[in-house]
């Protein structure tokens, strides 16, 4: 069985998403760098101006668009999730990511949408990784 680091792969969305025609330029405040929390929690937010990935354990949430804030600091996007396991073929699920920037952090509420789970919410803060190193199966 093979595994990867999970930051390893959130580097390898982004810079994919680079390769693929150039960032988009903002044209106001954007959702750009990284956020993590150093309590157990595997969740770790990385944005560049090409793509946004939310890592949660061993599981994705990505869009390769800009994720721009609104005046008040919120925003809101949706994004292919990619679960953990073996790859299924066919569509990938769609997951709906909201949150609010105040300052270094970042309110983070996500769902997979029709997954009959409850939306799942964490706060996070810029430039903090956590704590321990983990794999993932692939």
């Amino acid at each position: 069985m093979r595994f990867v680091h999970a930051a390893g792969v959130c580097l390898l969305y982004l810079g994919l998403a680079n390769c693929a025609g150039g960032p988009a330029e903002p044209t106001g405040p954007a959702l750009l760098g990284r956020w993590g929390t150093a309590e157990s929690e595997q969740v770790v937010l990385a944005a560049d101006s090409a793509a946004t990935v939310v890592i949660i354990g061993c599981t994705f949430i990505r869009t390769t668009k800009l994720v721009e804030l609104a005046a008040d600091g919120t925003f809101a996007f949706r994004g292919t999730y990619s679960p953990s396991g073996p790859i299924v073929s066919g569509p990938k699920p769609l997951a709906e990511v909201t949150g609010v920037v105040q300052g270094n952090t970042v309110e983070l509420t996500y769902d997979v949408l029709g997954d009959g789970q409850r939306a799942q919410s964490v706060s996070l803060q810029r430039g903090v990784e956590p704590p321990f190193d983990f794999a993932c199966p692939l």
